[in-house]
Order: structure tokens, then sequence, then C-alpha cells
């Protein structure tokens, strides 16, 4: 085993040696067997223990181990700054003693997987810590068991990382799931005492530890992992070139120039990039980076490769859907549409005409039967003005369920022919503001807009109580704008409605399929606004 400052205290037993010649793995009784150990990476043994200890000091996530009594045995830097203290404050005492205000939860996690021998994996806690007061953070931790050769249960190691930005992200597309896998791996065969503290933690996560040269961007040295996350053996990962020749195609200049740019400029950074596996499978690497500097130069990288393929896959999954659920809304839309069409054909063609024709007869008969009897005449005039009224009603509703007149004078004038009619029909003040000169747009863009500002007019009329209202159309060569104002009652819009209408929302559902936004504003009092934004060339044309 190892004492704390890492020198070799002797080993029995089967597991692994650090030597002056390397790494050799040992059978039964402690005889070393022939060849290089399965890490495929041979250096001296003070080189391999100054590794650890730089890999575990440095790495950007946090790092522990406990004992039994949940005292801290080792702690990162990373982690021990989020605690607001040292790693020597740390050092030998309890979780509670150290961090008393999320201790009580955590600490029972440790009691349960100490009790239970049951790892916790991938656990998420939201906590203000000292390193950032009054500003909630989003944790994943992850807590394993640390066995002896008899199965007893001697600490638990723990990674801790902050994923507050990337879980933000993520929970728009895809809630509560969290793809960064760190799951810890079992160790039961016996390990000199310091190289298991170090090599639990480094190695029997999901995560590929690595250790690179920042200006050749050889490995120097790579975790077991590795072979698991491409299929080639670690010592393969050390070859000159190793790391750019098996990045995609597609990601590899964009990786490299993004790796070298930000080496020289910052510590610590991460990013995402395909590579491409020994069986020709490509997996989507998280690469969490450490940079190590000498006189002013990025010299060593540091990191973690991470695969978040399955995450990948849900997110490409998602937007395949969103894309065939917008495709079938378009359909429907334009289903709807053609319904409206014929059937507004058919309320003008036919009942429209034939209500006009019953209407001439009436005025006919009625002056014929004027001749006979006065009262009987005054009865018929009525019924005549009936019909007219009935016609005219039709006449309108054909008119709203498609606007033929769109078709025919173009968007402005048909907006402003429904402008009018609105005004007569309710008897509300509204202007109309349109442009001089317009060259037409897309079909379906101008019928969005139309739907909307009649959306928007039938809202006025039946809810607002207003007195007046303005109508405005902007037009430049990318965009189409639409204001709808109002002086009515107005509402509160955080305040859900009693009744609410599908009116709007659909409207919305159509500007976006067409790659554009309808926002509502209004206050109690002081009117409502609704504005449209539409591109001039939509994703559909």
């Amino acid at each position: 085993m190892f004492d704390r400052d890492g020198a070799h205290s002797g080993h029995t037993g089967t597991g692994t040696i650090l030597g002056k010649a390397g790494i050799y793995e040992t059978g039964a009784g402690g005889r070393s067997t022939d060849g290089p150990a399965t890490m495929g990476v041979s250096m001296e043994t003070e080189d391999f223990e100054k590794l650890l200890k730089d890999a575990y000091r440095t790495a950007p996530i946090g790092l522990c181990l406990f004992d039994t009594e949940l005292r801290y045995l080792h702690i990162n830097e990373w982690l021990a700054a989020i605690n607001g203290l040292s790693v020597e404050a740390h050092l030998g005492r309890t979780i509670s003693e150290v961090i008393p205000n999320v201790s009580g939860g955590v600490a029972s996690l440790l009691r349960g997987v100490m009790e239970t021998g049951e790892p916790v994996l991938d656990g998420v806690v939201e906590a203000e810590t000292p390193a950032s007061p009054h500003q909630k953070r989003i944790f994943q931790h992850s807590y394993h068991a640390l066995m002896s050769d008899e199965g007893i249960v001697v600490g638990v190691s723990c990674i801790v990382q902050d994923i507050t930005e990337r879980k933000r992200a993520e929970d728009a597309l895809v809630e509560a799931r969290n793809q960064l896998e760190e799951r810890v791996q079992a160790r039961t065969a016996e390990l000199t005492q310091s190289g298991l503290r170090h090599r639990v933690l480094l190695e029997s996560t999901d995560a590929v530890p690595w250790e690179a040269d920042a200006t050749t961007w050889q490995f120097t040295y790579v975790g077991p992992q590795a072979i698991k996350l491409l299929g080639y053996p670690p010592q393969q990962w050390l070859e000159v070139d190793f790391w750019p020749s098996h990045i995609h195609p597609e990601d590899r200049e964009f990786a490299i120039d993004y790796c070298l740019r930000s080496a020289k400029s910052k510590a610590d950074f991460d990013f995402e990039y395909r590579m491409i596996t020994a069986d020709d499978r490509t997996v989507w690497i998280h690469d969490i980076v450490n940079v190590q500097f000498e006189a002013g130069e990025p010299r060593t990288l540091h990191g973690f490769m991470i695969d978040i393929t399955e995450r990948k896959q849900v997110q490409e999954e998602l937007r395949r859907n969103r894309d065939d659920m917008r495709g079938l809304a378009r359909r429907l839309i334009s289903a709807h549409e053609d319904e409206r069409r014929r059937i507004a054909r058919e309320l003008h063609d036919d009942l429209s005409q034939r209500l006009a024709s019953v209407a001439i007869d009436s005025s006919m008969l009625e002056s014929e039967i004027r001749a006979v009897t006065e009262s009987g005449a005054q009865k018929l005039a009525k019924l005549s003005d009936r019909i007219r009224r009935l016609s005219a009603d039709v006449h309108q509703v054909s008119r709203q369920l498609h606007p033929s007149i769109l078709d025919e004078l173009g968007l402005v004038k048909a907006m402003q022919a429904e402008c009018d009619a609105f005004q007569r029909r309710s008897g509300i003040a509204l202007r109309f503001e349109g442009p001089s000169e317009y060259s037409s747009a897309a079909k379906s863009t101008e019928l969005a807009l139309y739907r909307i500002m009649q959306e928007c007019l039938r809202n006025i009329e039946k809810h607002s109580r207003a007195v007046s209202a303005c109508v405005t159309l902007h037009v430049n060569e990318a965009q189409i704008s639409l204001t709808v104002t109002d002086t009515g009652t107005g509402f509160d819009p955080t305040q859900q409605r009693e009744e609410p209408g599908l009116g709007m929302a659909s409207l919305k559902e159509r500007a976006g399929l067409l790659g554009g936004t309808v926002s509502i504003q209004s206050e109690i009092g002081r009117g409502t606004t609704v504005t449209a934004h539409l591109p001039v060339k939509t994703r559909e044309s």
C-alpha cells in the first residue's frame, strides 16, 4: 500500500505493483507477470504517483473520499473551493462540520451506501454554496462503497460535478434526463491503499481520464476506460496523432481549432465533437479540459472524455419528432383552409345567389300585393328586408371562412376592406395604416397575417369595450410586421382566463410554423397590443 505521501509500503495478494520500470500485474503471492499492465502506460513509480496526484488535484470535477465515520480522507481543489475552504481544512473533519447546511441529506445517502454496499449513481441536488452565495447551482453526484478483501466497507468515494448550465439547457429538450453518466465500478482486488484511493476516483467511472502534450496533442496517459469508449487499447492512444486522426472528419477542423484557441486563452474549457471507433461507429464526446501553463504558455492538458452519444440520439429523435409534428400541423392547416374555401364557395355561389333571387321575387310580389292590401305589402316588405339581411350575413360568413378578396385584391387592400367592414358592423372607430407599395409575399404568410388580424378584430369587438383601434402593416425586404392596438379595458396576461380560447394560441402556432412570432402586451385599463412578425420568405417557400 501507499502512505499519505504516496510512498510504496508493501503489497500482498493479487493486484498491481508500481515499480521503477513501470506498472506490472501480479499473480497470487505477489509474483509479477510479463508485460505491462492493462493501463498500457509505462513510467517511473514517482512519475506515475505525481501523475495521479496532479490529475486528482486539478481535475475539473469534484473528487473526495470519506472514511466510515464520514471524515474527509482526500478532497481535490475543485470541490474544496465549492465548499469555501482549503483542502487542508477538510481533512480529518466530518461532512457535518464542513458543510452543515447540506450535510443531512448527503450524510444519509453516504450511510446508505456503507450499509448496503450499493452505489448511488448520478444523483442531482440544487443548493447554494459558499463559492456562489445567493445563487442556487445544480450538482450531480455519485457515491460508491470501497470494499476490503473481506467484503467490509472501508469508505465511500464521491464524484461531484457542477451541471447547472448543461442541466438548464437539456431540460428544455428532455426533462429529467441527465445524459452525463458517471458510474462508479466496484474494485474488490487488494491494491495499495493510496493507489486504491486515487485510481478508484479516476478509473471507476465511464469518464476516460487523460493527459496530453498541449503542443503536439499526443496523449501521455489515458485511463483503461478508453478501450470501452473507442475500442482501442490504451497503448494505441499514446501513438502520435491518435487524437486528431480519430476525430470525425466533419468535426476535425473545428475540434482542433477550438482546442488550440481555448488552451491559449483560458485554463478550463469543455466542448463536444464526434470520434470514430475501431468498428467504424460514431460516438459523441463531451471533453472537459484543464490546462497547465509553463512560462505563460500551455504545456500540459488534463481532462475527462465522456460518452454523450445516447443524449445526442435523444435530441436528434426529438428534433425529428418536432419536424414531423410541424409537417402534420402544416397539412392540417392546409386541409382546414381548403375546407373553409369549399364551404365559402358553396355559400357564395349557391346559397347567396338563391337568397338574392328570393329577395328579388319578394320585392316584385310586394308591388303586386300593395295594389290589393297595404298591410300585406308592409308584412312582405319586412320579410324582404329580413331576406336581404340574411343574404348579407351569409356573405359575411363566406368572407370569414375564406377571404377570396385576398386573392382578388392582395393583402393591403383586403385588410383595408376588412377594417372598413368591421367599422360599419361594430361601430368602433378603426384606422388602417399600410404601405403604399407592396410586393406579394408567400400566400401562406399573407393568409396567416389576415387570419391574425381577423382574430384580433373579433376579440376587440367581443371583449375589449374599446371605442377605437388601429391596424398597422409594415413591410421590409426580410419581414412583414402587423400591429393591432385598441383602447379597451385590457387584461393581465399573467392571470389565467376563466375561458381561455384557442384562437390566438392556434395563430401563434401557425406563425411559428412559418418561422414567425406573435406577442401580446396588455394592461388592465390601458388596452391591448398584438404584434406579429413573419418572414417574407417562409420555411415553406
